[in-house]
């Protein structure tokens, strides 16, 4: 797909030229993952409950990333909502 990974043989970067994905070494999900991006991560995931969809495991903090939390529809699908460092 013309992707260029960075990094070692571990968790690295692809660069495209309109996405950004990184890699995860000894992953047991094995999955791609899309990241939303959304203003407030605490009224977002206060929503995705209202729905019905479901969060898995507890927030999450990156330097780079931010605030993010996996989460799942309610036919199980997985994406993050992730709220950008500021």
């Amino acid at each position: 797909m013309g992707w260029r990974p960075s990094g070692s043989d571990g968790p690295g970067n692809v660069e495209t030229p309109t996405l950004d994905v990184r890699l995860h070494s000894d992953d047991p999900a094995a999955e791609m993952l899309v990241f939303f991006a959304v203003d407030d991560l605490d009224v977002s995931l206060e929503r995705l409950s209202q729905l019905g969809d479901t969060q898995h495991g507890d927030l999450r903090a990156d330097p780079e990333l931010g605030r993010f939390a996996v989460c799942s529809d309610n036919q199980g699908v997985r994406f993050v909502l992730q709220q950008h460092v500021q």
